[in-house]
């Protein structure tokens, strides 16, 4: 049995961080599927026995349940000392994670790519053309932010992949 479990869903940028991080870090993990479209993320029982919060994605690991992709991506480099920030970095990772947190994986209402990603493929029905828009110019904003950032190195603080990199990639 793995020592990891990442419970996801294929669709949910913020497990595909913390999949690709176990995945890269070569740690023995696997992944637990959570039924999204069947709700089984507002279930009591679930919440009681996964995460209070609904969400995905939740890393289990030795009994103890931990949710929100940053704070995995976190606890795994420091537990693991694999894509951590040096001493000197630890602000930057922070600061990068939050700007992806709002810019990238955040609300409908920060206007990131996460719902404008949603909003284009997953819905049903097209959603209004004013809406798209404004969602893509918040998206290219961010983008643009980030390339700029990366414009003179090859990782987001540096010369080495941290867990900021994969915090963005979701």
């Amino acid at each position: 049995m793995a020592r990891y479990k990442l419970f996801c869903i294929g669709a949910s940028g913020n497990a595909y961080k913390g999949a690709r991080y176990l995945n890269c870090a070569g740690l023995d993990w696997q992944p637990g599927g959570v039924d999204f479209a069947g709700r089984q993320g507002r279930d009591e029982a679930w919440r009681a026995s996964t995460n209070i919060m609904g969400e995905v994605p939740v890393l289990e690991v030795d009994g103890r349940h931990m949710s929100q992709s940053g704070a995995i991506l976190a606890w795994l480099a420091e537990t693991t000392a694999k894509f951590a920030p040096d001493h000197d970095q630890r602000f930057e990772a922070l600061r990068w994670m939050l700007f992806d947190n709002h810019k990238f994986t955040g609300s409908y209402l920060t206007g990131s790519y996460a719902p404008h990603r949603f909003l284009n493929v997953m819905t049903p029905e097209p959603s209004h053309p004013s809406l798209m828009a404004y969602f893509k110019a918040r998206v290219e904003n961010a983008f643009g932010i980030v390339d700029k950032h990366l414009a003179d190195r090859p990782f987001m603080l540096g010369d080495s992949l941290t867990i900021v990199d994969f915090s963005l990639a979701g």
